[in-house]
């Protein structure tokens, strides 16, 4: 797949596949953005990670060792690596995101994390303490391009 002419990103067949099935064929590029990275080894899986669609400022699909895929974008993956991406507490994307009137919530290996339909996600000790909102989470107009998210080997 090409960005541009200098910037070619190679991902295989199943990839690509997940890829165009996260939103339907022509969907997915416009909401989830384009692949930015050949797809890296992370915990036995494949991470893709995503830049430029409407739904947040980046993002990444995770293959695990069940082949099965899951995306993980906007407010969710925003405050993931603030935590330290899957090296973080939180580990690897286990589900799908579920969304509901009140936002969209995403399970971990290591817990949750909810993004509320107005601002910033917030960590399953975010929600038992009361925060309505982190206090490191800009909110997303403001929201910067955090680092890329990191797999050991």
């Amino acid at each position: 797949m090409a960005l541009t002419p200098d910037h070619v990103v190679i991902i295989d067949g199943d990839a690509w596949i997940a890829y165009e099935l996260l939103l339907g064929p022509g969907n997915t590029a416009p909401e989830a953005g384009y692949p930015v990275t050949d797809q890296e080894r992370c915990d036995g899986g494949k991470l893709i990670q995503l830049r430029g669609g409407e739904a947040g400022p980046g993002g990444f699909i995770y293959r695990d060792d069940e082949r099965r895929w899951v995306w993980v974008a906007g407010q969710i993956w925003l405050r993931y690596v603030e935590l330290g991406g899957p090296a973080g507490p939180l580990g690897l994307p286990r589900d799908p995101a579920v969304e509901d009137p009140s936002g969209v919530t995403q399970t971990f290996d290591g817990g949750s994390l909810y993004a509320p339909a107005l601002f910033g996600a917030l960590t399953d000790e975010d929600r038992s303490a009361g925060t309505s909102r982190p206090e490191d989470s800009p909110p997303p107009e403001d929201a910067p391009l955090p680092p890329a998210a990191v797999c050991g080997p």
